[in-house]
């Protein structure tokens, strides 16, 4: 075999060596391929969240904001709070396809008609927790949360809601024989006719300051004329701050706004003798200062009837 014979025969082995290896190497490229499109598979397969809203009532309206599945869930809602309040604030109520659809949406759309008969109130849910919390004058409105708390399963539930006891008290004439001095009958008297004009109201100031506002002032105007109606008694103001901040600047704006209340009254004509001013700061929270919303109830002033 003459060498040109040989080297041809190389080239023509190595040729078939070669498509060999190539062959050999395709069904290897075919798994991978398959495994690498696997996972995609899988990162492309929606995963469906919980769903999460809010509801916050003031006076006649109510503010609306979450997340829920889709067009019909957000329609239903609406309606469902549309026919029991006079303005209604859904801006931020977005839907998104890739929340679960469950019972809680008529759970949601039937608390409207008891959520109307709140004082003031707020509903949450997020996170497998519900969040309540409101007052009532009328007992049935906390027999029917009840009930309707009863409904919900394996859902955390929190539930600050209050009656307030002048709704559910008969109120009577004292009994004079009881040895009640008749002083203490009217600084009763004027307790409930100052909780009255408060129920549901809030003095404000304005942000970080110790100026009242304007609507504050005209809530303060009508304590005024109570107190004008029972001049000897003598009422404590005290002020109230969240946890926000230092406890020693809290201390400070809670005694500048009650002193600031006890000035606006001196100078609508209440003797000054009459009227102690209190800042109490955050040491006396009615809520833990862990939401917004409960920061929100812990900033107040409080009238109390002290003497005669």
């Amino acid at each position: 075999m003459t060498r040109r014979q040989l080297l041809w025969l190389f080239i023509w082995v190595l040729f078939f060596f070669s498509l060999f290896c190539i062959w050999k190497k395709l069904p290897n490229f075919s798994s991978t391929t398959s495994l690498a499109t696997s996972p995609v598979e899988k990162v492309q397969t929606p995963f469906k969240k919980e769903m999460h809203f809010k509801l916050l009532k003031d006076h006649d309206s109510v503010t609306i904001s979450g997340i829920v599945p889709n067009e019909n869930a957000k329609t239903k809602i609406l309606d469902a709070y549309g026919k029991v309040f006079s303005s209604v604030h859904a801006n931020n109520l977005l839907i998104n396809p890739s929340v679960k659809e469950n019972y809680l949406i008529d759970f949601f759309a039937d608390f409207a008609d008891n959520f109307s008969k709140f004082d003031s109130g707020y509903l949450g849910f997020s996170n497998g927790t519900m969040e309540i919390d409101g007052s009532a004058e009328h007992k049935i409105v906390q027999q029917t949360l009840q009930e309707q708390l009863a409904l919900l399963q394996n859902i955390q539930i929190n539930n600050t809601f209050t009656l307030q006891e002048m709704g559910l008290i008969k109120k009577e004439e004292p009994n004079l024989s009881e040895k009640e001095p008749q002083k203490n009958i009217k600084a009763t008297h004027t307790q409930e006719k100052l909780n009255t004009l408060l129920k549901g109201k809030r003095v404000q100031f304005l942000y970080a300051r110790d100026i009242l506002t304007s609507d504050s002032k005209t809530l303060v105007d009508k304590l005024i004329m109570v107190l004008k109606q029972n001049p000897n008694v003598t009422i404590e103001i005290s002020g109230h701050t969240d946890s926000d901040g230092t406890k020693k600047n809290n201390l400070k704006l809670s005694q500048r706004r009650a002193a600031s209340v006890k000035a606006y009254m001196v100078s609508k004509g209440i003797e000054a003798s009459h009227i102690k001013a209190v800042g109490y700061g955050e040491s006396q929270p009615l809520v833990k200062n862990d939401t917004l919303k409960n920061r929100q109830i812990n900033r107040r002033v409080e009238f109390k009837v002290i003497g005669e």
